[in-house]
């Protein structure tokens, strides 16, 4: 017989491979461009085929075959059905074989059902990348979830002699599904990759020419030190302390100076008083008194800190903590892997 493709397999098989990868109608659609979600739609229905081009972008898409996409009366290779499978399921489709070489005779149908509700999830693996990987991830998640509870419907609307929903043209049972699971496994995704960095940084040290830290409170430090934070400034006790030096010791050499130079104008005018205007005719005796008065009286500056050292030294101390918390911050998360459940 003449091979000839099954629109309405196509569009189930399709359906089934969008599922296992994570990917929704609505991704394919701002994927190729496309204005409205319909066409996406009417091929999952089997109404419609995709064109060659937009065929071979959603095979690279879905990183399968273009020929593992489309069914027709020709039958599929193993190779076509293996190249549907995702990483976890082809490790568990070797697992599988094995068993059935030792007389676990189990059929494809059965291992796709130990699949879909055993695996999914992939809770019997564990991954392991860096830190650094980890905090990239992290963040790209959070653009990730922002993003598809913006673009996510949770509310449509349908007619009784319908059995879709207006703007998804999709059917009540799978519009609620959709709407339920729009963002919860990127979430749960977030949320073992953060739990992970956390238990990593509150393990894991690193070691600056003040001591050893672990990277949690090298970060908190960090932040501290920054002005950043639960506190914000108020915990920047070094810089509060610096400042509060500073102006101290600002404030005391101007009441120094002040005082002194009205101590002067005083002394000035007891020499002018003792000796007249005309001092050459005078006796020079008595402004040993003046001198004395003088001494007496001169305010002094009390630093029993050397302020300007130690505020030299507490920069110092600060300036080279932070660069060497950042450095060793970096090299730790490029160097630490951490093991996501």
């Amino acid at each position: 017989m003449f091979p000839t493709i099954n629109k309405k397999e196509t569009g189930v098989n399709l359906r089934r491979i969008m599922d296992m990868r994570g990917v929704k109608p609505k991704d394919i659609q701002e994927y190729l461009g496309f204005g409205c979600v319909q066409s996406v739609y009417r091929w999952l229905d089997g109404v419609s085929m995709p064109t060659v081009d937009n065929l071979y972008a959603i095979s690279k898409m879905l990183q399968v075959p273009m020929d593992s996409i489309v069914c027709g009366n020709a039958g599929r290779t193993k190779s076509q059905m293996d190249a549907c499978l995702t990483d976890q399921e082809r490790r568990v489709y070797t697992y599988y074989k094995k068993m059935r070489e030792l007389n676990a005779a189990l059929h494809e149908s059965s291992l796709r059902i130990i699949l879909r509700d055993n695996f999914k999830g992939g809770f019997f693996m564990s991954e392991k990348m860096l830190v650094t990987q980890a905090l990239d991830e992290r963040d790209l998640l959070v653009k990730k979830i922002s993003d598809k509870i913006d673009k996510a419907s949770f509310v449509d609307t349908i007619k009784p002699n319908e059995d879709k929903v207006y703007s998804k043209r999709i059917g009540k049972d799978e519009y609620a599904k959709e709407a339920e699971s729009a963002y919860q496994q990127m979430i749960e995704r977030f949320q073992k990759i953060d739990a992970a960095i956390v238990a990593s940084n509150a393990e894991t040290e690193i070691t600056t020419s003040y001591g050893k830290f672990t990277v949690a409170g090298a970060i908190s430090l960090r932040s501290r030190l920054r002005g950043l934070g639960t506190y914000d400034g108020e915990a920047d006790f070094e810089g509060i302390l610096k400042s509060k030096m500073q102006d101290e010791y600002n404030e005391r050499v101007r009441t120094c100076d002040l005082k002194n130079s009205q101590l002067q104008n005083t002394a000035e005018s007891m020499r002018l008083s003792i000796l007249g205007k005309d001092s050459k005719t005078k006796d020079d005796k008595p402004l040993g008194v003046v001198d004395a008065y003088v001494k007496e009286n001169t305010t002094e500056l009390v630093d029993p800190l050397d302020i300007k050292k130690k505020i030299e030294s507490l920069e110092e101390k600060n300036n080279t903590l932070l660069k060497e918390l950042d450095t060793q911050i970096k090299v730790s998360n490029a160097t630490t892997l951490i093991e996501i459940a």
